[in-house]
C-alpha cells in the first residue's frame, strides 16, 4: 500500500494507489470515509470557525466535524430568529441517522462536550428535536390492466413502494418541501400501465400530552388549512384519548374515549361517540387558526392514550397541495399512512362521435 504524496487541502481528494500484493484487513471502531462533497463543504468552514462557536455557520461546522457519523442533517438558528425570540441563545436541531430525535442524555452531552468549551459565555446553545410534519397521501390510481401482469392488489403494492422511494429521495431532511406535481408525476411515470392518479393529502403532528395535569399546547403545522367558509365540515381530527365525561350527572365523572375536532368556526371541541352519534362533552377547549395552521389547546387534560401510545396524533386538511417545511421542520411519509386504491380501466374510443364529426 503506497500513498501518492500530494498536498492535502480543503476540498481536495487524496489519491491512493493500492499494491495488489498487500493483504486487506477488516477495520472496526471508526467512522465512514468522508465524501468529497462533505470535505468541500466543511473544510473551509472549520478553518473559518477556528474551533470556536460564534455564528450559526460555526456551530454547523463543529457539528459536521464532531457528529456527522451519527447524524443525517443539522439545522441551526439564532435565538433572535426564534418564535418567540430568545436572545442570547442558539438553537441546534439534529436529525439522527436512526429515528427522528435524540434522547435527552444525547442532547445534554452535545451541549456540554461538543459546544461546552467552544461557545461564547454570552450564548447558550440548546439542542432541540426536529419538528416532524407527517403527510398522509390518499391515492386513487387508474391503470390499463392490458399493459401489466399485476392484479389490482399488485398495482396498489407497487404504487406504495413508489411512494416510499419518493419519500426517501425527496423528503426526510431539513429544508425539503413536498411538491404535489412532482409526487403525482412520479406515480404516473412509474409504469406505462398507469394512466393517471388523483391524490389528496392530510397533515399530522404528534405530541406527548401531560396525562397528570391540565397543560396548554401550541401545535404548529405552519401551512394554511382548508377553510372555504365559516361553519364548514370539521377538518381537524385526533386519535382516541381518555377524558372525563362532563355530560355525566355522576359526582365523579367517568373516563370515556374521546376525540378532538373543530366546529368550522375555529373553536376546538371534545366529543365522544355513542353508537354512530357524536356527543360533544366540551365545546371550547382551544382554537384552530386556519390561516397560520396553528392548533391551540387550553388546559388540555387527557388521562390516557390508546394502548402502547406515548404521543397523540392530530390531523388536519391543508389548504394547498404543496407543503413547505419551515425552519427545523422535517416532512415525512409513514408507510402505514399511505392509502392506495387501484382502479382498472380501458381506453374507449367513441367512433360514432368521430364519424359524425368527419363524414366520409
Amino acid at each position: 500500500f503506497t500513498e501518492d504524496p500530494r498536498e492535502i487541502r480543503a476540498g481536495a481528494e487524496v489519491s491512493l494507489r493500492r499494491d495488489s500484493s498487500v493483504r486487506a484487513f477488516v477495520s472496526f471502531g471508526g467512522r465512514d470515509a468522508e465524501t468529497t462533497e462533505s470535505i468541500k463543504y466543511y473544510a473551509p468552514r472549520n478553518y473559518q470557525a477556528q474551533d470556536r462557536a460564534v455564528t450559526a455557520e460555526d456551530y454547523r461546522a463543529i457539528l459536521g466535524k464532531e457528529y456527522s457519523d451519527r447524524a443525517d442533517a443539522f439545522f441551526i438558528w439564532g435565538g433572535e430568529e426564534n418564535d418567540p425570540p430568545q436572545y442570547g441563545k442558539v438553537y441546534v436541531s439534529i436529525k439522527p441517522k436512526v429515528g427522528t430525535r435524540l434522547s435527552t442524555e444525547e442532547k445534554l452531552a452535545i451541549e456540554r462536550t461538543v459546544f461546552g468549551s467552544r461557545n461564547l459565555l454570552t450564548i447558550t446553545p440548546e439542542v432541540v428535536d426536529p419538528d416532524i410534519l407527517y403527510i398522509n397521501p390518499s391515492i386513487t390510481v387508474y391503470y390499463d390492466d392490458s399493459k401489466t401482469t399485476l392484479n389490482k392488489t399488485g398495482v396498489e403494492s407497487r404504487v406504495s413502494g413508489v411512494v416510499r422511494s419518493f419519500a426517501n429521495s425527496f423528503l426526510g431532511l431539513f429544508e425539503r418541501n413536498f411538491r404535489m406535481s412532482k409526487f403525482s408525476s412520479t406515480i404516473d411515470g412509474s409504469s406505462p400501465a398507469i394512466n393517471s392518479n388523483v391524490t389528496t393529502i392530510t397533515l399530522t403532528k404528534k405530541f406527548e400530552p401531560n396525562l397528570s395535569r391540565p397543560t396548554p399546547y401550541a401545535i404548529k403545522f405552519d401551512n394554511a388549512l382548508f377553510h372555504p367558509i365559516d361553519g364548514y365540515t370539521p377538518i381537524l381530527s385526533s386519535e382516541v384519548f381518555g377524558h372525563r365525561d362532563l355530560t355525566s350527572s355522576a359526582v365523579v365523572k367517568p373516563l370515556v374515549d374521546c376525540f378532538l375536532e373543530d366546529d368550522g368556526f375555529g373553536n376546538v371541541r371534545i366529543y365522544k361517540v355513542v353508537g354512530s352519534q357524536k356527543i360533544v362533552i366540551s365545546r371550547n377547549v382551544g382554537s384552530l387558526d386556519y390561516t397560520t395552521g396553528t392548533l391551540f389547546l387550553r388546559n388540555f387534560n387527557p388521562e390516557y392514550l390508546a394502548t402502547g401510545k406515548v404521543d397523540l396524533a392530530v390531523t388536519v386538511t391543508p389548504s394547498n397541495r404543496d407543503i413547505f417545511a419551515r425552519r427545523n421542520q422535517i416532512i415525512l411519509i409513514e408507510s402505514d399512512a399511505v392509502q392506495v386504491v387501484a382502479i382498472p380501466e380501458k381506453t374507449v374510443i367513441d367512433r360514432s362521435a368521430s364519424d359524425s364529426a368527419f363524414p366520409a
